[in-house]
Formats: structure tokens, sequence, C-alpha cells
């Protein structure tokens, strides 16, 4: 997980699912890079598009495979 994070800002959520969100990596038109904590200690980079992303077929396609790549 590379790059410099960020302290989370008013209206982040705290934890998303079963991941505690500790800091964010990126922010972009499409949506947010998380970090976050396993229920584990793991660490975690957590993606969330925005609403507008989501509702696009073309964005969402290049999440999956921004997704693929980064695995």
């Amino acid at each position: 997980m590379a790059g410099v994070a960020s302290p989370l800002q008013y209206g982040d959520p705290p934890h998303l699912g079963p991941f505690v969100l500790q800091a964010r990596l990126e922010v972009g038109p499409a949506g947010l890079v998380y970090l976050g904590q396993g229920s584990d200690g793991r660490q975690v980079s957590v993606a969330v598009l925005t609403k507008g992303a989501a509702h696009d077929p073309a964005a969402r396609d290049r999440f999956v495979t921004g997704i693929r790549e980064a695995a």
C-alpha cells in the first residue's frame, strides 16, 4: 500500500463491513480508497465508489480492472 495516507475527514465512515477505517489513501472523482484494519489485525485497502460511479457501467468496469491489477 504505497502512498501517503491522510486522516479521515468529517463524514468518512469509521468502519465499512468488518474493517475499521484508519486513513484515506486516495481520493478521486470515482471514489475513495481507505486504509483499514481487519478484525485479525491485517491491514487492507478498502475502495468505495461514489454513487454516480456505481451507476456508471464504464466506471464499474474500470473499478474491477483496477482491483484485478492490484491483486
